[in-house]
């Protein structure tokens, strides 16, 4: 493409190369708890419900006793950003987000984990989407 660009425009052009720091990579569970916790404190859906001076689970994982596990049945966590516009169709998300809804709570695929999703973005049509879901999956949580 940079000979490309050079060759029909007279671009200079510099290819850069999108790639994650050397830093990057799995945080600890510790790490995971305590970002849940956070996060619980705005959105309730990634709190489990029980905080004690010794134990404090989220939705993901739990601290017993000062020691940080997974927990065994936790949702699967699906993050995507939007911008909300026309050229995005978030309904085949939406769509594809309420048949696996249904495959989860008809049990036609027991193995299955529940999924909490975020979503980020903002755009012309996010009040549209809101009223979508809200309307569409009344039984699930749902905070925006």
């Amino acid at each position: 493409m940079k000979e490309d660009l050079r060759e029909k425009f007279g671009a200079n052009a510099m290819t850069l190369y999108d790639k994650p720091k050397e830093s990057w990579g799995p945080i600890s569970t510790e790490e995971s708890h305590n970002l849940f916790t956070r996060l619980g404190k705005i959105y309730p859906e990634f709190l489990g419900g029980t905080f004690t001076e010794k134990k404090c689970i989220t939705a993901f994982t739990e601290l017993d006793d000062g020691k940080y596990f997974w927990i065994q049945q936790r949702p699967a966590i699906l993050i995507s950003s939007t911008s909300w516009t026309e050229d995005e169709d978030f309904g085949i998300l939406l769509e594809s987000l309420i048949e696996y809804d249904s495959a989860v709570n008809l049990e036609e695929c027991p193995n299955l984990p529940k999924l909490l999703c975020v979503i980020t973005g903002k755009g012309p049509q996010k009040e549209y989407y809101r009223n979508r879901i809200s309307q569409q999956v009344k039984e699930i949580p749902y905070t925006v």
